[in-house]
């Protein structure tokens, strides 16, 4: 486990595949091909017009519709303010100021993921931190 104080809030992660319940695995797995595949912010955005025009130009019409349904997708979390990296850093949280979280549910996980936000942690260290346990992770 790794313990991060994020502006006096306590959180205890999941450092390591052994530690994690195997369906919050499957959880974080299925958010991490979301962030891979559709994302949530401008960056994703344009590497979905890159798409596109590539698959525009290839006259690979299937893959187009596709792409297009996808960056749907990535504006729809765009505009409902849906940070899929932080969804990710959800899964891997086990404790906040020493009570257990519960992410049964998309309810469970959107208040997990409020109480993340109300921490007023950084894009910077959601980015960091999904990276690194990211790697202990996939590594273990």
């Amino acid at each position: 486990m790794k313990t991060v104080t994020i502006n006096e809030t306590d959180i205890v992660f999941y450092n390591s595949i052994k530690e994690m319940p195997e369906w919050k695995w499957q959880l974080l797995q299925s958010i991490l091909m979301q962030k891979e595949y559709i994302g949530s912010t401008m960056a994703d955005v344009s590497k979905h017009h890159q798409k596109f025009d590539l698959f525009l130009n290839s006259k690979m019409y299937d893959e187009l519709l596709e792409e297009r349904i996808n960056l749907t997708f990535c504006f729809n979390a765009m505009i409902n303010n849906i940070s899929i990296k932080s969804k990710a850093l959800v899964c891997l949280v086990h404790l906040i100021n020493g009570e257990k979280v519960d992410i049964s549910s998309d309810d469970n996980i959107e208040e997990v993921y409020q109480q993340l936000l109300h921490t007023d942690i950084s894009t910077e260290s959601v980015d960091l931190l999904l990276e690194e346990l990211k790697k202990k992770l996939l590594g273990n």
